[in-house]
């Protein structure tokens, strides 16, 4: 399904509304954008809850510190309602992550003690769960830092990899202190990897060295030749670095990444987007044989049910090849295959830009300055889009009505 756009251009200024016209392609709309005012400080983010509120943690300060949560109405934008984490412990709270589904919030918090500790020791982290206005509940408490949960499925994948000597370690698979009872538990080797816990299947990165540490029979580490064989590509090549998708025993079902058409699917922070009901994985690709400077300017996609299918190009950002360069950074998507991207390259194209599922048109939303450090996330009924932008120095949230009533 390859779709070749022929790209309109809006003008916008951030704070106000659209306030230009396309040259081809796409109509004529005038869309709010709202400048919230949260500053999104130090380790930060947000999730949609709803389709009508958003969860931001941040840090308080930009001095660093303790984390905060804080839960928007996007109808009421200006009037950010501050949780209450005094449930967590200890007191420090240090907000890694966090996932919301309307007024359950899950967040990943590092225990911080004050004290300073090795980069290589046992870095625990806690889940924490809450309904928004109830107290605070331990979900699990884990040895290592980087674990995952699917709340709805009740599982977390933990992370199981041990330091040692200031090495990467072998597997811990009793990689928990604690875990709520009705939650499975998966000590995988994660580090250093995003992972995407669906509902039936594990999307994850997958990473291959040829040398790995164990625990040697004197309790120190030890190098050794990397006894598990690299995955193979469909050209019989060994892979190092590949998205794969695992069933819940951690099984191989397929490689998304391994496709002789498209090339990078995914790749990047933020540059892949799960579909809500889980049948898609949207990301990033190019086109193979890869132009010489060119990066990622088209979206693919993949069938996620658990067999091998073949990168579907969904569209290209420059398909005529006007501009020298061109990435789409970010990626997300909602329930009717509307698809939003942000893109830099030169300024006509800079900015954040709307894929139409159904007219298969595209239109820039906004012209965003770096927008390659902007953080993209739509709400689930696809009428608002929230955004991080720089203002005045810093990354603030904004949201923007993009559909009004029954439009599709």
């Amino acid at each position: 399904m390859t779709r070749t756009i022929r790209i309109c251009s809006l003008g916008i200024a951030l704070s106000l509304l659209v306030v230009g016209c396309g040259e081809i392609g796409a109509e004529t709309k005038r869309y709010p954008v709202i400048n919230t005012g949260i500053e999104l400080r130090g380790a930060s983010g947000f999730s949609w809850c709803d389709e009508s509120y958003i969860a931001v943690w941040r840090r308080k300060s930009e001095r660093g510190g303790e984390s905060e949560i804080l839960y928007l109405n996007v109808h009421s934008p200006l009037q950010a309602h501050t949780l209450d984490l005094s449930g967590v412990q200890p007191a420090v709270v240090d907000v890694r992550d966090l996932t919301c589904h309307g007024r359950d919030v899950i967040f990943l918090s590092y225990p911080r003690t004050g004290q300073k500790s090795n980069r290589y020791a046992e870095r625990p982290f806690a889940i924490y769960g809450m309904t928004v206005g109830h107290p605070i509940e331990l979900i699990a408490l884990l040895k290592h830092q980087g674990p995952h949960i699917n709340a709805r499925a009740k599982y977390i994948v933990a992370n199981g990899f041990r330091f040692w000597g200031g090495r990467a370690g072998e597997i811990d698979h009793d990689c928990a202190n604690y875990v709520k009872p009705g939650f499975k538990l998966f000590c995988w080797n994660i580090r250093h990897r995003q992972i995407w816990p669906l509902s039936r299947f594990v999307l994850a990165e997958y990473r291959w060295e040829e040398t790995i540490q164990v625990k040697g029979e004197d309790g120190q580490p030890k190098t050794i030749k990397n006894p598990e064989a690299p995955l193979l590509g469909w050209d019989g090549k060994p892979q190092r670095y590949a998205l794969v998708l695992y069933d819940l025993e951690h099984q191989v079902l397929t490689n998304l990444t391994d496709d002789p058409g498209y090339a990078g699917f995914g790749a990047g922070v933020g540059a892949l987007a799960i579909t809500p009901d889980e049948s898609y994985a949207y990301g990033v690709c190019v086109k193979k044989p890869i132009a010489h400077g060119r990066g990622w300017d088209s979206v693919c996609r993949y069938r996620l049910d658990g067999k091998r299918n073949q990168v579907e190009e969904v569209f290209t950002i420059d398909p005529d090849k006007k501009f020298k360069v061109v990435v789409i950074h970010r990626v997300a998507v909602d329930s009717r295959g509307n698809v939003y991207v942000a893109v830099t390259g030169a300024k006509p194209i800079d900015g954040v830009w709307r894929f139409h599922g159904k007219t298969q048109k595209i239109e820039r939303l906004t012209v965003l300055p770096r927008s390659g450090e902007s953080r993209l996330g739509v709400s689930p009924d696809g009428r608002w889009l929230a955004f991080t932008a720089l203002d005045q120095g810093a990354s603030k949230l904004f949201l923007m009505r993009i559909e009004q009533g029954g439009e599709q």
